[in-house]
């Protein structure tokens, strides 16, 4: 087909969702997992979206899909100088491409102010790309942070060794487990979810946090109705905080012996009060997560970390024996993979974008002041089509 034709650049609609699929799977890999139309049409749908404002963007060529831009709508909390805080319909950014042959025509960059008129007050993204998306969101004002806050600890000696990009001394990961105090194991329980809200409202309201609106339907939707994850809840909202995380297998062909081991993923930390937001010592959550940590030993998980934009719970990590790895995947004894299913090296560091346009509201929000994690955009879910080909992982 030749490069010149009609194009059209125009907001996705429900009956697209085939031929999107089936774009992605001939253009760009054929086991990608949102291929799979009940992953996809779970993914796309987010909450918030009753009125159907926000949606992905397709690239028309001839009357065929040539460019799919997805969007994840969703309700973000916006905090104002006035001390209010706004609920603001907006969007997240989760995956982005073109056939090869309409590259170089600046569409990418229609498909961009395609999403910014569907959504102008707020729109976030992570693991951009650092030689298309991200300079363009740089050139236009986004809010930018080179790597997310990556928090790791070792729960197996001899298997987190094993993960090591850059081997150390089995004995300086063993003094590293020495340090840290064991618990006693907290085990995962059916959450309560508005309680989960409310407190997350009166704990991050005050604080001035922008976040994605942890909801009772956001939640309910990204960790509960997750048709591919089983995410595990910990704790009293009430009291000690609540937890989400869980199980990542590995999966890998060339490492055996590490292949089908479990590493935890600690999802999010939603404190029951501001001390952990403030960096103070709250001995409730440590005590929390703590149990996590045991639980999950237990679980035979070699490792557990967890993403966050915000460096406000770096003491917290601390006191719990975590280290911070940095965007260089260092130092060597924290030179664990950012990718377990399948488990691979190297690679990029997770970035994070937002641009934020709300009337009366802040427009530059230091991410200090943010609370983005791993599960937002498209950072959490199933990477590939399973061995059986019948499940992803």
């Amino acid at each position: 087909m030749s490069a010149d034709g009609d194009i059209c650049v125009r907001r996705y609609v429900q009956e697209d969702g085939p031929a999107v699929r089936a774009f992605i799977r001939d253009h760009v890999r054929a086991d990608y997992s949102i291929t799979q139309d009940w992953l996809f049409d779970w993914f796309y749908r987010g909450v918030g979206n009753e009125n159907g404002a926000i949606t992905s963007v397709v690239l028309e060529w001839n009357g065929e899909v040539a460019g799919f831009r997805g969007m994840i709508p969703g309700l973000f909390q916006v905090p104002g100088e006035d001390g209010k805080v706004s609920i603001v319909q907006g969007g997240t950014y989760a995956f982005w491409n073109i056939r090869g042959e309409l590259r170089g025509r600046k569409l990418g960059y229609r498909m961009y102010e395609k999403t910014v008129e569907i959504s102008p007050r707020v729109i976030t993204s992570l693991g951009s790309n650092r030689q298309t998306s991200a300079p363009i969101y740089m050139k236009n004002g986004w809010q930018n942070l080179d790597a997310l806050h990556r928090y790791v600890l070792p729960l197996q000696s001899g298997g987190y060794w094993e993960l090591l990009a850059n081997k150390v001394d089995l004995s300086e990961i063993e003094r590293w487990m020495d340090g840290c105090k064991p618990a006693d194991p907290v085990a995962p329980h059916d959450p309560d979810l508005d309680t989960i809200s409310e407190v997350w409202e009166r704990v991050t309201y005050p604080s001035g946090i922008f976040a994605i609106h942890r909801s009772e339907a956001y939640l309910r939707w990204r960790y509960v109705d997750s048709p591919a994850f089983q995410y595990h809840f910990f704790g009293d909202p009430l009291s000690s905080g609540t937890i989400v995380a869980r199980l990542e297998q590995i999966c890998t062909r060339e490492h055996i012996s590490l292949d089908g081991a479990n590493v935890l993923r600690i999802i999010e930390i939603l404190p029951a009060n501001d001390q952990a937001w403030s960096g103070k010592t709250d001995r409730d959550l440590h005590a929390l997560i703590g149990g996590v940590l045991s639980w999950a030993t237990r679980e035979g998980c070699l490792m557990a970390d967890f993403y966050c934009g915000s460096p406000r719970f770096g003491s917290l990590m601390k006191e719990l024996g975590f280290r911070g790895q940095t965007a260089s995947f260092g130092p060597d004894i924290c030179s664990v993979p950012i990718w377990f299913q399948p488990l691979s090296y190297g690679g990029t560091p997770i970035n994070a974008f937002f641009r934020l346009s709300v009337p009366d509201r802040q427009s530059q929000i230091p991410f200090g002041d943010t609370y983005i994690v791993k599960s937002e955009n498209d950072q959490d879910r199933p990477n590939l089509l399973g061995r059986e080909g019948s499940w992803v992982y």
